[in-house]
């Protein structure tokens, strides 16, 4: 009998001094606080330029670890 085993994709690395782990590849993050977890850019994108702060970023898991991406300009989103 074959039995199925349930994969789980998660995503962990540091962001400044802590460890962040997600189920989602993309973090919205300001300061120390997660605001909110997506599954791909645009829909952090949007949700920065539509609810989030000046201070608030997007974070990328590239793997290994999460990288800093550059905040979205309004102009060409």
């Amino acid at each position: 009998m074959k039995r199925a085993i349930a994969e789980s994709s998660m995503f962990a690395g540091q962001i400044g001094e802590k460890v962040v782990m997600s189920d989602h590849p993309i973090l919205a993050v300001d300061g120390e606080q997660i605001l909110f977890a997506f599954d791909n850019v645009d829909e952090a994108t949007s949700f920065l330029l539509r609810e989030a702060t000046d201070t608030a970023t997007i974070f990328k898991h590239n793997g290994q670890d999460w990288d800093k991406l550059d905040r979205p300009n309004p102009a060409h989103a």
